[in-house]
């Protein structure tokens, strides 16, 4: 029997009869499903695949730098190693600044890389063998230090020790973020491998002279004192010798930094305290006609002195000075006479020496005790 094809406005300009087309979506439907069957298999074996790939990648162990095998320090006895990979890695964490000594033992083994990063090398291509062992005995700050070597198979021992000094950065200081020090305190620290510069940041309240002291424990390092532009103040540089150091320096008001850069290892300590100019004092002051003699007591190394004289016990109000420089004396004595004074009047006298110190700026001391006399 001929069936007649009818037009569809559905499926173009012809279509199939009924009948056919329940047949043609059954059909289209075995299509689909055998067709989601085998999207499914060919995800599920990608899957598999992406599986083993990703485990294939993970490394053990001392395979690079990212995972090393951590040596530990201070075991009391030599912990033996074989390197298992053509680049073996190992690595030894220090909690703290102190000194470290690492000695290796090996018939034969190739030190590629004693490292703490990419810029930071202790020693590279290093050939241990029965008669050359490897020794490294440094100031060490905290971090993670690392021991490449090169060959798989190879036999070695190796013996950490490691004395901390108690102390270690609590945080990264740099300009922008710099320890905080207070005037006349003890700073410790250390600059090594893995910290280089130190930064500290005080303040000068006014105008003084101020004594530095300061010393390399261990290594080698620059002391450098900047002002508040960052401009050099006060320097030291290739502070060594474990010999304690001082320096007088007179400072102005203001901020300063100071900025410990390290021969790659070194333990320093220092102290920055006032001294002050030193003081004189008034021996006596004798009454003249409108006039006053003043003793004083003679100081080395100032540059002079400087009188004050009033009427008002407390200096307030009126007050004249009168500066002159530091003269030659045969006695630990000195005089100034101090005229026009008004008759009948009684006067309250006090003196501070001076010293001049960078750009001209002077320095002074404290004011002495009062003395007070009554005028002819």
């Amino acid at each position: 029997m001929i069936k007649r094809i009818l037009p569809s406005p559905t499926w173009g300009r012809w279509s199939a009869a009924p009948d056919e087309g329940k047949g043609i979506t059954r059909r289209m439907k075995k299509v689909t499903k055998y067709l989601s069957l085998l999207l499914a298999v060919i995800l599920t074996a990608t899957a598999f695949q992406m599986t083993d790939a990703s485990v294939s990648s993970v490394k053990a162990a001392g395979e690079n730098g990212l995972d090393p095998i951590i040596i530990p320090y201070n075991t009391g006895d030599y912990a033996s190693y074989t390197t298992q990979y053509r680049d073996t890695y190992y690595a030894i964490d220090l909690p703290e600044d102190g000194d470290l000594k690492i000695t290796i033992l090996s018939d034969y083994a190739y030190l590629e890389k004693f490292y703490t990063d990419s810029y930071n090398f202790i020693d590279a291509y290093e050939n241990i063998s029965t008669n050359r062992p490897y020794v490294a005995h440094f100031t060490a700050t905290a971090g993670r230090y690392y021991l490449y070597f090169y060959g798989a198979g190879k036999n070695f021992k190796i013996k950490t020790e490691f004395s901390g000094f108690g102390f270690k950065d609590e945080f990264d200081d740099v300009y922008e973020n710099p320890k905080m020090y207070s005037l006349g305190t003890e700073a410790n620290g250390a600059v090594g491998y893995t910290d280089e510069y130190d930064w500290y940041k005080f303040e000068i309240p006014e105008n003084d002279k101020y004594k530095i002291s300061y010393i390399a424990n261990t290594g080698y390092y620059d002391f450098n004192i900047l002002d508040n532009d960052l401009n050099s103040y006060w320097y030291d540089i290739s502070v060594k010798g474990n010999e304690l150091k001082t320096a007088n320096c007179y400072f102005l008001k203001g901020t300063y930094y100071i900025k410990i850069v390290g021969g790659r290892k070194a333990k320093y300590k220092f102290t920055i305290a006032r001294t002050g100019v030193t003081p004189t004092a008034i021996k006596k002051v004798k009454a003249g006609k409108k006039s006053a003699k003043v003793t004083f007591k003679k100081v080395d190394d100032v540059t002079g002195y400087q009188i004050r004289y009033s009427t008002n016990k407390n200096f307030k109000g009126k007050v004249k000075t009168k500066s002159f420089a530091q003269g030659y004396s045969s006695t630990n004595n000195l005089y100034a006479t101090i005229k026009k004074l008004k008759k009948n009047k009684t006067y309250y006298f006090q003196i501070r020496t001076f010293e001049e110190g960078r750009s001209g700026n002077y320095y002074y001391s404290d004011w002495s005790n009062t003395k007070r006399v009554k005028v002819r």
